[in-house]
């Protein structure tokens, strides 16, 4: 699926974008950060997709809990080697001299190591002061985690068609709940309503709803670009006095839903077979980019005084330091699938 590799470039970059511009440039457009900041609902609506996908296609759903064991471990070859290795790498680092990498961690030595095993075991989130500590981004590693583990049972009980209006109101009437409760429950009520609209989207009949997207990709791009733009407009007027409370959830629904479909889109446009390639190819290391790109940017950017060249390095650096993890990773991962006799 070329489109998928496509919205992953997109939705990496746009993430960088908006860690380098909340950084470096504190007075930057509130616009700019709503839009950049989409980038974390579609890996959240990929990783629903991408999973369904995978299980429907093996068709093993029915089969034998021992199945889903094999699930388990072969995601955890290709999530955990490289996170904890770029987690020691960090830790390192910071230690050796706080000026190489950023790192949002304690000073003191007892609460570093625990804000350490905390993030190596992948359970941050349950605790406000390590939510975003070591390094603001990795809480969307450690939700998704969790959302994995979650996965067989959600599929399991979605997949029955009985099942499926009453789980959608259920994932609704969770977020409703979490919404204003907490700024953290909010953030992972939404991040899975995103996740579980992934899963709905991969039990649809891929052929007609491809087909379908493909026959009115334009008409549906350009709607859901200018119902993007007036949520987006009406989170700074008066219009949102109108539906204060889901503003910013219908313009988040609208972009994300916009950057999918021209995702579609810009496979067949042929004049940009070079602009797909390289977000196809951005997508590819996504993941390393992910894990380490927040590190450096006070390091490498604040060297250069914030100035253009001093983000050109940066992305030059991340984007090559990705490549060369993924290399390393692909071929730690394949021998690991070898030892552990699973199919790569």
């Amino acid at each position: 699926m070329i489109h998928v590799g496509i919205l992953k470039g997109i939705a990496i970059l746009l993430i960088v974008a908006f860690h380098i511009c909340g950084q470096i440039y504190h007075s930057e457009p509130k616009w700019f950060r709503l839009l950049s900041y989409q980038g974390v609902p579609v890996f959240f609506l990929l990783s629903g997709i991408g999973l369904t996908y995978s299980v429907l296609s093996k068709n093993f759903g029915d089969k034998k809990i021992n199945h889903w064991g094999k699930w388990y471990l072969k995601r955890s070859i290709r999530i955990l080697p490289l996170y904890w290795l770029i987690l020691f790498i960090t830790f390192s680092l910071y230690f050796i001299d706080l000026n190489i990498i950023r790192i949002a961690v304690s000073q003191q030595s007892e609460k570093a190591l625990l804000d350490f095993v905390v993030h190596f075991f992948l359970i941050n989130i349950y605790f406000e002061e390590t939510y975003f500590s070591i390094n603001v981004a990795w809480w969307f590693l450690a939700t998704i985690v969790h959302f994995y583990l979650l996965f067989p049972f959600i599929f399991s009980v979605y997949k029955h068609k009985i099942n499926r209006i009453p789980s959608v109101v259920l994932v609704i009437v969770f977020y409703y709940l979490n919404k204003n409760y907490h700024f953290i429950n909010n953030q992972i009520a939404l991040s899975f309503m995103y996740f579980f609209l992934g899963i709905i989207l991969s039990f649809i009949n891929t052929t007609k709803f491809y087909n379908y997207i493909k026959k009115y990709s334009l008409v549906l791009v350009l709607s859901l670009f200018f119902l993007s733009i007036f949520f987006l407009c009406s989170l700074r007027g008066n219009i949102s006095n109108y539906f204060p409370k889901y503003t910013y959830e219908l313009f988040s629904l609208s972009f994300t839903s916009f950057l999918y479909v021209s995702s579609h889109l810009l496979v067949y446009i042929q004049p940009l077979r070079k602009v797909n390639y390289f977000l196809e190819s951005i997508g590819s290391y996504s993941y390393a980019l992910f894990l380490v790109h927040w590190g450096f940017i006070y390091p490498i950017i604040n060297y250069f005084d914030t100035t253009q060249v001093g983000i050109m390095v940066y992305l030059v650096f991340v984007l090559s330091l990705s490549k060369l993890l993924t290399i390393i990773d692909k071929k730690t991962t394949s021998l690991l699938m070898i030892k552990t006799k699973l199919s790569v």
